[in-house]
């Protein structure tokens, strides 16, 4: 191919991608002037729409980050996938169910049916699924971006056009270039050749303790070559004597900073400043930006930490994030929230006390950093090195959460924190100090926050007992009571039938759950993971798919699965074996309670999926159970431990 019709087809390219981009600007444009000024909910381009799906309650059909194009249609079918509009919002799923004006919809990810919609409230039908077309959309289809792109290829192509070829052009200054580079080359090593035959060989003069130290954090020890200025500006060159990486100490933290000459220690002294509620309710609303909802309040109580590292380690490292440096840092976050507050790393279980705690969690960081840095396989040159500058900040973060923890004088903690952060940040005295102050105001408030966020679960008007079993310290049986006052005109009797039974029965778990849910946050912050608590459900809920999955909801934080057992007889889980079976994929333990009066057959493999069976000895005394492991198996009446409704019992 000739260099005309190169640049012919070039020209062509070019032209067709700036038609592209054009056309993507004014849909955009126009979209931002529907929506925008028109306060329209959606733009429409002759009767089609665009979404972007934000959740993956329809996948694995339709997956978050997905654009969706819906076309209008009033009159879906049965198993048609719709857009449609509830509230402010506008939500995308299958119809499950047609009643005249009405429809019923479901995500295909979802247990539960929505709530019915009326004709009106339906946007359109899904015609096209483009997967992944979120950041696609973020990152190019951006006014902004899409002008700058057709401004850069416009002037691209005018080069193309040109006399001489911009690419012609470019080829020649790149074989200009390589012809100096190796002439370059060239002269450098004679002048390298004529250096070493005129230098004598000297051995280098000792180096200064102090100075050793701190040129070994660097793997080289740099000498100056003993010869005068001029031929210093002759050759550029210096000798370099290398240090075998056998022989620098492996543990070695990356030091962060600059190197002071270091002063006379002053204590530091944090003032007892009363935490404003404006300051309070700002990181409230930073927090709540970033989840619009939680499924329980343990979720939020790791939010929480999560936004607090997120504030503290730009602290500790002021500079700029470099590229990958972000999903670094959030990458680590990740894992220590997992090692800490959920005591596992992957499939690793960290089973740490106050005494072992840093150690465990700085090899859970060692490890992961490594594995991180063994995986990856981009481009960046540097990305090691960010690893381990983030794997640095994350030990002092380990320890500075272990002193906060076990430290209450703000004085005493302050000198604590200033003798290992020195240990990771080469800064000078003055300069730490008010990194310790803003990092001790920082967790003052965060821990006021969490505080508050937990005290509101509280209540006077029920009391949450914690029964410990006598053959298992660990497990506690749940008894919710209330303590609600009654006009004397109700019996006591009345009082508990009411309450213990039917709806109200079931209308309380919620309660339990939310009292319990604080109970295992607090667990997580104190570092108590052995604990297991049992919680009964009404036998109703079983036929009540949606209420029994709002429960279930509540209970979706791994952490929260791991603590609670869902207790139910026997009779029940044979009754209702599919329900129980989805239950237990979905990571939900189950214990059982054995009842010989509907199930007498003990090797019925339903069993089987029990994390923990108790008989009664009265009832199963010298019976085998073949499908579960002895240990499992509690000889314990756990009926007077936990909280059974009236008729259940």
């Amino acid at each position: 191919m000739n260099s005309k019709v190169f640049k012919k087809v070039c020209n062509i390219f070019l032209d067709i991608l700036i038609g592209i981009f054009s056309v993507f600007l004014v849909v955009i444009v126009y979209n931002d002037v529907q929506v925008k000024m028109f306060q329209k909910g959606y733009a429409e381009f002759f009767g089609y729409s665009t979404f972007e799906v934000q959740t993956g309650s329809m996948a694995p059909t339709i997956n978050a980050n997905d654009l969706i194009i819906v076309k209008k249609e009033k009159d879906p079918k049965l198993n048609d996938i719709i857009t449609y509009q509830k509230g402010k919002d506008y939500i995308t799923h299958r119809v499950v169910e047609s009643y005249k004006e009405t429809f019923v919809t479901k995500g295909d990810a979802n247990n539960a049916k929505d709530e019915a919609i009326k004709k009106e409230q339906i946007v359109g039908k899904v015609v096209k699924i483009i997967p992944n077309f979120g950041a696609f959309k973020k990152t190019i289809l951006n006014p902004f971006v899409l002008i700058t792109l057709i401004v850069t290829i416009y002037i691209i192509s005018r080069l193309f056009s040109s006399k001489e070829s911009f690419v012609t052009r470019t080829i020649a200054n790149i074989k200009n270039s390589r012809k100096e580079n190796k002439e370059i080359e060239k002269m450098e090593e004679e002048l390298e050749k004529k250096t070493s035959k005129e230098t004598p060989e000297e051995t280098p003069e000792a180096v200064p303790v102090e100075d050793k130290a701190i040129e070994e954090q660097a793997g080289e020890i740099e000498v100056e070559d003993p010869n005068s200025e001029e031929d210093l500006e002759k050759t550029i060159f210096f000798r370099k004597i290398s240090v075998d990486s056998s022989e620098l100490k492996q543990d070695t933290p990356v030091i962060i900073g600059t190197v002071e000459e270091e002063k006379e220690e002053e204590p530091i002294h944090i003032e007892e400043v009363e935490i404003r509620e404006d300051e309070e309710q700002a990181r409230l609303k930073t927090l709540k930006k970033r989840y619009k909802r939680f499924n329980n309040i343990v979720e939020k109580a790791m939010s929480l930490k999560e936004q607090e590292i997120n504030e503290i380690l730009p602290i500790l490292d002021s500079s700029k994030l470099r590229p990958n440096e972000a999903s670094i840092k959030n990458s680590l976050i990740k894992i220590y929230i997992d090692a800490k507050y959920y005591n596992h790393c992957g499939e690793i279980i960290i089973d740490y006390n106050a005494k072992n705690m840093c150690s465990k969690l700085e090899n859970v960081m060692k490890t992961e950093t490594l594995r991180m840095i063994k995986d990856y396989d981009g481009n960046d040159t540097n990305y090691e090195a960010k690893v381990l500058k983030f794997r640095t900040l994350f030990m002092a973060i380990i320890h500075i959460e272990h002193i906060d923890a076990t430290i209450e004088d703000m004085d005493t903690k302050a000198a604590a924190y200033k003798k290992k952060l020195s240990q990771y940040l080469k800064n000078d005295s003055d300069v730490l100090n008010a990194k310790i102050k803003e990092i001790i105001n920082i967790q003052r408030v965060y821990k006021k926050i969490l505080n508050d966020t937990l005290n509101n679960v509280e209540t006077t008007l029920f009391e949450l007992h914690y029964n410990p079993l006598s053959t298992n310290k660990n497990i506690y049986g749940l008894v919710l009571d209330h303590n609600i006052s009654f006009s004397k005109v109700y019996s006591n009797y009345i009082i508990s039938k009411t309450y213990d039974e039917g709806v109200v029965a079931e209308d309380k778990i919620l309660v339990l759950l939310n009292m319990l849910l604080n109970k295992i946050a607090q667990d997580m912050i104190a570092g108590n993971f052995k604990n297991k608590y049992l919680l009964y459900l009404p036998t109703t809920l079983y036929k009540k798919k949606t209420k029994l999955n709002k429960i279930l909801n509540v209970l979706e934080d791994e952490f929260v699965k791991n603590s609670v057992l869902i207790l139910v007889k026997s009779s029940v889980i044979v009754n209702n074996k599919k329900t129980f079976k989805d239950m237990k994929k979905q990571g939900y333990q189950i214990a059982i309670i054995y009842d010989n009066t509907s199930t007498k057959d003990s090797n019925n493999p339903i069993y089987s999926i029990a994390t923990y069976l108790f008989v009664d000895k009265k009832v199963g005394k010298g019976i085998k159970f073949d499908h579960l492991d002895p240990k499992a198996i509690v000889y314990e009446n756990i009926t007077t431990k936990v909280d059974i409704p009236r008729g259940e019992e």
